[in-house]
């Protein structure tokens, strides 16, 4: 809408050109996104070290540079746990917390597929059924999931705020 053009090369974005001709480029190494450079020269490098069995890999930092110094100026790290399903489906990799720079954190906890395991139907992925995270800028800085079984994969049946109760159903 601002007249910024998205510039791809191989199928993937390797820069954002504004309307003023500055470039945001974007870095990438086996295929996945490494590093991305604003036109000031502040940069994000994002790190991959774990994969799902399924060979997804998944993010596990990502830091702030700044231009002048090279200096590292923010982080957040992320940690995963295997989860199972709850049915005939493999255990997944699941974000289960994430740790920022100023000490503060996230966590989150998982239950089983609410989907029946039948014939036609598996219990394929775990469902998110906690949120903690003190950064979140609201009133419910956790929440609590439930899922209404039987029904289509994710199912919300409530969405509830500890110790209150229900916020919807």
């Amino acid at each position: 809408a601002d007249g910024g053009k998205v510039h791809f090369n191989g199928g993937q974005v390797d820069y954002i050109e504004d309307p003023y001709g500055l470039r945001t480029t974007i870095e990438y190494v086996n295929g996945r996104r490494c590093r991305v450079t604003e036109p000031g020269g502040r940069c994000l490098i994002f790190t991959y070290n774990t994969a799902d069995p399924d060979g997804t890999s998944l993010l596990t930092k990502v830091e702030a540079y700044d231009y002048y110094n090279g200096h590292r100026v923010d982080w957040v790290s992320y940690t995963y746990t295997s989860k199972p399903s709850g049915g005939s489906g493999p255990n997944k990799m699941m974000l289960t917390g994430v740790s920022y720079s100023d000490g503060t954190s996230a966590t989150y906890d998982y239950t089983t597929d609410n989907v029946p395991e039948n014939g036609t139907s598996h219990k394929m992925y775990p469902l998110l059924q906690r949120c903690d995270d003190v950064r979140y800028n609201g009133p419910m800085r956790i929440i609590v999931y439930d899922y209404q079984n039987g029904f289509p994969h994710g199912f919300i049946w409530r969405e509830k705020y500890p110790n209150i109760g229900p916020v919807s159903t």
